[in-house]
């Protein structure tokens, strides 16, 4: 899938841009160098949890580190901490000074349920899970294990924005 190389791609921009090695974000992220390195070769095996938290630390939206816009502009509103100077991409340098994370380096906005989310937006749009089922698959366990807490692949997102015709951050909650 096209916007999952561009990740890979945007990703290594994104630490070039930082100053950054792998081992930086890992640590930053709290997870092993071993998963960072596994992104930018196979990016299919990042988990939604982990592509927020990799934008909240980047100050970008998931459009822009998925590679399905040039333009990286997060919202002000959907990054508690982050004013319009911050969102300019030549803000901080500093990898620790990332605003969107806490002391503990700690995304600071967890997105809505998305179990929940996913339902609102599907309502809005008009599109009912037998829908769901019928033409793309997605059928009734998919939506119980998304509402027991199952984190879901970056791919899943990117299909399930493009079926509901909204970007990631919308479908996610990150955007308004």
């Amino acid at each position: 899938m096209r916007n999952l190389s561009n990740f890979s791609e945007r990703l290594n921009e994104l630490l070039f841009d930082k100053h950054m090695t792998a081992e930086q974000l890992a640590a930053a992220l709290g997870i092993s160098r071993t998963t960072v390195y596994r992104w930018k070769t196979h990016p299919h095996q990042i988990f939604l949890s982990n592509l927020i938290a990799v934008a909240d630390y980047f100050n970008c939206s998931l459009e822009f580190l998925l590679g399905r816009t040039e333009i990286n502009q997060p919202d002000a509103n959907n990054i508690p901490g982050v004013n319009n100077a911050d969102a300019a991409p030549e803000a901080e340098n500093a990898p620790n000074a990332n605003t969107a994370f806490d002391a503990k380096n700690t995304p600071k906005n967890k997105p809505p349920d998305f179990s929940r989310r996913l339902r609102a937006v599907m309502k809005e749009k008009g599109i009912s899970t037998y829908y769901m089922r019928k033409v793309h698959r997605y059928n009734s366990m998919y939506f119980r294990k998304w509402a027991s807490g199952s984190d879901l692949t970056v791919h899943t997102v990117i299909e399930l924005a493009s079926i509901l015709n909204c970007t990631v951050d919308y479908l996610v909650g990150r955007e308004e």
